[in-house]
């Protein structure tokens, strides 16, 4: 596991950032896979993905990191009419 002030300037640094002082902070040029990727090469090992619709990226998350707990939530309710 990364040291919690290193992994600030990974995160930074690997989703190139800029920080201008407003939210939301955006990465440019960054997928989804390649954040699966990241989080897997940090070891997180425990997570929750909430709205998983098919699970096609928690499919990902625990491809990239084997290690990984995933709680997988879809909140979804059906409508009757």
């Amino acid at each position: 596991m990364v040291d919690r002030l290193d992994l600030d300037d990974l995160i930074v640094q690997r989703f190139n950032i800029r920080d201008d002082g407003s939210l939301p902070l955006k990465s440019n040029g960054r997928t989804r896979k390649f954040l699966a990727q990241f989080m897997g090469e940090i070891g997180y090992t425990i997570g929750a993905e909430i709205g998983v619709m098919k699970g096609k990226y928690s499919k990902d998350l625990c491809t990239f990191n084997p290690n990984l707990r995933l709680k997988c939530v879809d909140p979804w309710l059906s409508f009757r009419n």
